[in-house]
């Protein structure tokens, strides 16, 4: 990936791809306690979380469209 590309992860939010860390499918993802207490806190019904190094990401966008705009950055 290239410095200062940036993908999509729906709506109007854009994030500089370097400073995504994951993106995970939200009905594939364990939930220990405390990582529940933290997605509780996400918008309901997201298809993917997406881990940048300050901040995660509820997104409405499945993990495999933004893994394809990912690899065409």
């Amino acid at each position: 990936m290239k410095d200062g590309m940036y993908v999509n992860i729906g709506g109007d939010m854009i994030l500089n791809a370097k400073d995504v860390v994951a993106a995970l499918n939200a009905k594939q993802a364990n939930r220990p306690p405390i990582n529940a207490q933290l997605l509780d806190m996400m918008e309901s019904n997201p298809r993917t979380y997406i881990i940048t190094r300050t901040r995660i990401y509820a997104s409405q966008v499945s993990t495999r469209t933004l893994q394809r705009r990912m690899r065409s950055t």
